[in-house]
This record gives C-alpha cells, sequence and structure tokens, in this order.
C-alpha cells in the first residue's frame, strides 16, 4: 500500500507542479485544499499560502532554470501529499478523481525498486559501479568542432 501511494503522491505532485504555471491554477489549488479540509481543516488556509508561496518559487525557478529548487518543492509537496493520503483512504479516491478530471494520471510515473520517477529527468540505479557517457549538447547555430558559425552579412 505504501508503494501505491507514493506513486499517486508522486503523480498528483507532477500535475499540481504542472498546474502552478497554468491559467487552470486556482480551481486546482482549491482541490488540492479540500483534500486538507476532510481531515485537517485547521490547516487549509496555511496549505492555501503555502501553495501560493510553492508557486511564485516554481515560477522564480523556472525563469532563473534552477532544477534543484523545483525538484525541491517537487519532493516536498509530494510527502505533504503521501502524509494526507496515508492518514485518510477516502483522500486517495478524491485525489483520483481530481487526476482523472485534470487529465493527468500515473502514466508519466514508474516506480523502480524504490526509486519513483515523476516523468521528467534521468534514474540511474546500480548495485555496484556505474559509467554514464552522455552526447554532447546540440546548440543551434554552433558545429560541435569549432567555433559558432557567421550568421547574417559580414564585415563590408
Amino acid at each position: 500500500m505504501e508503494t501505491e501511494l507514493m506513486t499517486l503522491a508522486a503523480s498528483a505532485t507532477t500535475m499540481l507542479v504542472g498546474e502552478m504555471t497554468r491559467d487552470g491554477w486556482n480551481r486546482t489549488k482549491q482541490a488540492v485544499a479540500a483534500l486538507w479540509r476532510r481531515t485537517r481543516p485547521e490547516q487549509v488556509a496555511h496549505v492555501e499560502s503555502e501553495l501560493d508561496i510553492t508557486r511564485d518559487d516554481l515560477v522564480a525557478a523556472r525563469a532563473n532554470r534552477d532544477g534543484d529548487t523545483e525538484a525541491e518543492l517537487v519532493a516536498e509537496w509530494q510527502g505533504r501529499l503521501r502524509r494526507l493520503l496515508s492518514q485518510d483512504s477516502e483522500s486517495v479516491e478524491e485525489l483520483r478523481r481530481l487526476l482523472t478530471s485534470t487529465g493527468a494520471s500515473s502514466q508519466h510515473v514508474a516506480d523502480f525498486g524504490g526509486a519513483v520517477h515523476l516523468g521528467f529527468g534521468d534514474i540511474n540505479q546500480a548495485g555496484r559501479d556505474m559509467t554514464i557517457h552522455r552526447a554532447a549538447p546540440v546548440v543551434p547555430g554552433r558545429d560541435a568542432s569549432g567555433p559558432p558559425e557567421a550568421t547574417g552579412p559580414g564585415p563590408a
């Protein structure tokens, strides 16, 4: 059951973070707050405030291409949702309905031996040594063997 809750929380967090920068954010925020309203009504105002702060932090992190901060925000909300789900089985079904209504699903979440993949980035696991080779990134207008190509008219 714990693995199922982790996977559901991961899927919900992927949806939640994705919705934070979209037009339907307020509807999603209210739906997430409703999960808390049933089991922890005294925390609803705080959760709504934290969701807004997280959204502001996420927008700033994406503007600065700060993947570490974004990953930290995802991990924080994944833990919060998992703890909530483990205390209230009715929230599990309500969250599944929310995921379905937003078009999200657990298709972007995979569980590999305890490491939960949220649908972005790589997951590398090894019992011992591991070597990972990556191709150099392709930069438009740049030949991999030399300086950037000249564009536009040259000197006259």
